[in-house]
């Protein structure tokens, strides 16, 4: 086991659930660190705004770009937990997926960072649908330049042949990301995986922008 994967076993010990709501601070019996009041108050993603092939658990405003960014920028892992089960509501559980797969980061990034949001997000969600987790079929080849610098146009050439299969995956799949703002990214690894031979791919993000979202209609669809 490598000094990485050693640290990032201890971070949830590092950085335990705390015993309150993150956002009122009232107590919390849930088992993860968000009160029922707090979670019912947060933006979900409007039904008349779903699109075939992706589910989004929030839409990605006030607390929930907080969520995102203690998540990614500040190791505060109880935030995936928030995530995963605000997305969990949203999953159909009719048709699941044979694995997830969650949206690779460059070895590089994943070195700076510790971990992958997208996979901490993807654990529960795996767990609770008892399905495969595939972690290591995917690698991310290019290290691209932060999405959120870009503008959409810069986007889609940022994240072009970024990523490559590296075993074999199945027919149905789920790709988990963090957060869909032009799909640019998620529409590339899909591409990515369906010539790996993925016949039927499911998106699944725990946030989406409201406003940009409608530019993926006029993009290559999922």
């Amino acid at each position: 086991m490598t000094l990485l994967k050693k640290i990032h076993e201890m971070i949830p010990y590092l950085h335990p659930l705390p015993n309150c709501c993150v956002l009122c601070r009232c107590e919390c019996t849930h088992a993860y660190a968000l009160c029922i009041a707090c979670e019912n108050q947060l933006n979900q993603v409007p039904s008349s705004t779903i699109i075939a092939g992706i589910t989004a658990g929030l839409s990605y405003q006030n607390e929930v770009i907080q969520f995102v960014h203690q998540l990614k920028f500040n190791d505060k892992l109880e935030y995936a937990l928030i995530l995963a089960n605000n997305l969990l509501k949203s999953i159909n559980r009719q048709t699941l997926p044979h694995a997830i797969i969650p949206v690779p980061l460059h070895r590089q990034r994943m070195r700076q960072r510790g971990f992958n949001q997208a996979v901490e997000i993807a654990k529960p969600i795996a767990k609770q649908l008892a399905i495969p987790l595939f972690k290591q079929h995917c690698i991310r080849t290019i290290n691209t330049q932060p999405q959120a610098e870009l503008t959409a146009k810069q986007r889609a050439n940022n994240i072009k042949k970024a990523f490559r299969v590296i075993k074999p995956i199945p027919d149905h799949i789920a790709i988990v990301d963090d957060v869909l703002t032009t799909g640019h990214t998620v529409t590339a690894f899909a591409d990515c995986l369906r010539q790996a031979g993925a016949k039927k791919i499911d998106i699944w993000v725990a946030a989406r922008t409201p406003l940009k979202f409608k530019q993926v209609n006029n993009e290559k669809r999922i």
